[in-house]
């Protein structure tokens, strides 16, 4: 009995501490992030996520002018924008105060937001978790309820995955190469091993998939939606109401150059953040040893932020648990395009993480790791073939 007592003396200790760190950072940080911001005349803190932008602020408004390579960008963001503007989903996009859509000049100025984004406030822990987890549910509820609806919604145009993922991971993996020659040889091998693991590289699956018209239907949604198509931590700014967010840097076009996604695009960008931890990689919060001998690729990696890793993982569990209640069936099997498009999504963006080569490593493997998964849970037998041709175990787990 008294060693029970004891054990059950420590939870509480654990969530009295939890607490009280809870408390010391929400005066602590909210202070920061809503009153002196608010304060605040030039900086921006808001991380709006432009690459071929210029931002800054004017007083209580920001503007985002594109520079020669981010002109039709934005000029599908200002449009994206513009389709909402009486609109009820349009509370929660940015009010734009005025717009130019002219060559040379696209611009727009909208509200500056004192408001942090939903990564600050996680890793600040800034919110409780249980408001954290009602936020989220909300922004799902009103992506499901106001934006993928039949009535922003179109047919799927011909070769869509190819369009969507393919020719897009082709353009990324040569844009790849040609920044990091050196590159290549992490993605010519068929198999690399990665924290012990031997996993089919990601040229091998794609290529796999590719010529499989049973799974490139699997992957093809029923229909294609309106969506934000950018939906990553960073561009969910959150006021001090739960419901009070602010969505930033939609995508505007798909990779297939239409104004509708497939809905498990978004899916996807959360999944990528919350499962496979692309704040962490963002901010370097990992250790990465690689080394090539003989043509064999090795990596070893780990995330060094425990606590974040946790956190961001029991958001993901959220996120897929209250998907497959709400969206899955609604929208066909939106889970397993979600998983897929997830993979892809690191897979293509290794051009834009090569200043510091461990970043753009950490973004291949994972989409490598993800890649694997995908075929395992939705294709075993494919996986397993694929598998014994390149002397993989494949009845080992995973990761």
């Amino acid at each position: 009995m008294r060693n029970s007592a004891r054990i059950g003396r420590r939870p509480s200790r654990t969530r009295a501490a939890y607490l009280l760190r809870l408390v010391l950072n929400m005066i602590h940080h909210a202070t920061t992030a809503y009153l002196v911001n608010m304060l605040t005349t030039e900086t921006i803190h808001n991380d709006l996520g432009a690459s071929f932008t210029d931002i800054y602020r004017k007083r209580g408004r920001v503007v985002k002018r594109a520079g020669p390579d981010g002109e039709q960008k934005l000029r599908d963001e200002i449009e994206w924008i513009l389709r909402f503007a009486k609109h009820p989903f349009g509370r929660f996009l940015p009010k734009v105060y005025d717009y130019c859509l002219e060559p040379g000049r696209v611009s727009y100025e909208m509200k500056y937001y004192t408001y942090p984004n939903l990564r600050g406030i996680i890793m600040a822990e800034m919110n409780a978790r249980f408001f954290i987890r009602y936020r989220l549910r909300i922004l799902m509820d009103a992506l499901r309820e106001l934006l993928w609806t039949e009535d922003q919604s179109c047919a799927v145009p011909p070769n869509y995955i190819e369009l969507e993922h393919f020719a897009k991971y082709d353009q990324r993996r040569r844009m790849s190469i040609e920044k990091a020659p050196t590159f290549a040889q992490y993605m010519d091998p068929p198999t690399l091993v990665v924290n012990g693991r031997r996993l089919l590289n990601a040229d091998l699956v794609l290529a796999a998939i590719r010529s499989s018209p049973e799974m490139i239907a699997a992957l093809t949604p029923d229909r294609l939606y309106i969506s934000h198509g950018d939906m990553h931590c960073n561009n969910i700014l959150c006021g001090i109401g739960a419901s009070r967010m602010i969505l930033l840097d939609c995508r505007g076009k798909s990779p297939a150059g239409t104004d509708y996604y497939d809905v498990a695009y978004d899916i996807g960008k959360l999944f990528h953040d919350f499962r496979s931890l692309y704040s962490l990689i963002e901010r370097h919060s990992f250790s990465i040893f690689h080394e090539i001998e003989g043509g064999e690729v090795r990596v070893e990696y780990r995330f060094t932020d425990d606590r974040m890793k946790r956190e961001f993982k029991g958001y993901f569990a959220l996120v897929r648990s209250y998907a497959r209640r709400t969206i899955e069936g609604r929208y066909g099997n939106a889970l397993q395009r979600a998983d897929f498009t997830e993979a892809m999504l690191y897979l293509t963006m290794i051009p834009m993480h090569l200043r510091m080569k461990d970043d753009g490593l950490m973004c291949y493997i994972t989409g490598v790791q993800r890649l694997n998964e995908w075929l395992r849970r939705y294709r075993s037998e494919r996986y397993a073939e694929l598998c014994d041709l390149n002397a993989i175990d494949h009845k080992e787990r995973l990761l």
